[in-house]
């Protein structure tokens, strides 16, 4: 009995030498110890406003291979592909990002905004080439056409393409349309073309100079690139940005393009000319839409635009005459002039599609 008391001491005082102090020795089946778990510490999403902002940390989903993009500005982190998620927003202050955002009222205010600016730089022009310029009669003379109506026009010209730099736009103008046409839209960019043909044959050319023919289609080609790159441009982009329908597009960017004209007013033309120009000019407004959706271009429409002031001007003899003359090729102006009008009636209940942008996509 002596000895196997003194074996189970010396077995216990050897357990007790390898075990630290203050830990017992788990009795019965082994356990496993899980291990410790690393803490890690989250990094915010938001990136600060005085530091350049660095690519977006991409981290791998548990649940499957899809990557997760944090994005600037966003509450939440969204599955890159997904319909909710959102494109990365500028860090521009709030005021300057607010008023870039694409709606009606952006567009309303761009071309208040290019009238205000054309009209101011129209009257400094009048006032400075005072004695070049024919105030009662504009067309009189070709410096009176390229000073009085040409060049203020082409000045607003050049203020719209920085604007539409600006605001990354140009690209998407003067590129392809990313919306295809419908067999029937060419009637519209037609009945354009047959009334150019009937001004040409209707124009009594021996009233006119050289000089001032030539600056008739110099002042055209200004009024063709400025108005369709405020309407067809600017305007239809933003509404398109907006996520609007294309019927949506169509017709309040040929109203806008229609209410422009309403400024000659100022100029003193007649309210009940006035009232007929903007009739026409809806109903032209969309043609020209119609003829940049089949064409898959704006450039149609800036050169039918080009072509049909010029030769509506010198076919009616004036800015502010009615179309048409006791000619075979007034008549016929005249009845296509109404033929376009209705079928520009017409046209705004049959104009169909929505632009689709990236986040609109399914997720793959």
């Amino acid at each position: 009995m002596d000895i196997i008391e003194a074996l189970n001491l010396a077995g216990s005082s050897a357990l007790n030498k390898q075990a630290p102090e203050n830990t017992s020795i788990p009795s019965g089946p082994a356990m496993s110890i899980p291990p410790r778990k690393r803490c890690v510490k989250r990094e915010s999403l938001e990136p600060a406003c005085n530091r350049p902002c660095l690519p977006p940390r991409v981290s791998l989903d548990n649940n499957s291979a899809r990557a997760r993009v944090p994005v600037p500005g966003a509450t939440s982190v969204r599955r890159a592909g997904s319909p909710r998620y959102h494109p990365p927003m500028t860090h521009e202050r709030g005021d300057v990002a607010r008023w870039r955002r694409p709606s009606v009222w952006l567009a309303i205010g761009l071309l208040v905004a290019y009238l205000v600016f054309y009209l101011l730089v129209a009257r400094l022009i009048t006032t400075i080439f005072s004695d070049r310029i024919d105030k009662d009669n504009v067309l009189s003379s070709a410096s009176s056409i390229l000073l009085g109506v040409a060049l203020p026009i082409a000045i607003g010209a050049i203020a719209l393409l920085v604007v539409a730099t600006r605001l990354g736009m140009l690209g998407k103008i003067f590129g392809r349309q990313p919306i295809r046409g419908r067999g029937w839209m060419w009637i519209g960019p037609g009945l354009v073309l047959a009334a150019i043909i009937a001004h040409l044959t209707g124009t009594e050319w021996n009233s006119w100079t050289g000089g001032q023919i030539v600056a008739m289609f110099v002042l055209g080609a200004c009024v063709g690139v400025t108005e369709e790159l405020a309407t067809r441009g600017l305007a239809v982009q933003i509404l398109r940005d907006a996520r609007h329908g294309e019927r949506f597009v169509a017709v309040v960017s040929s109203l806008l393009f229609a209410l422009m004209h309403t400024v000659n007013l100022i100029s003193g033309m007649a309210l009940s000319t006035v009232g007929a120009t903007v009739v026409y000019t809806f109903a032209f407004g969309m043609c020209m839409y119609l003829a940049m959706r089949v064409t898959g271009t704006i450039w149609a429409a800036i050169v039918l635009h080009a072509l049909t002031d010029p030769t509506t001007f010198l076919s009616s003899g004036g800015l502010d005459k009615a179309v048409g003359s006791t000619s075979a090729g007034g008549a016929i102006a005249a009845l296509v002039t109404i033929a376009l009008i209705a079928f520009g009636a017409v046209a705004a209940f049959l104009v169909r599609g929505t632009v689709r942008t990236p986040e609109d996509s399914p997720a793959a």
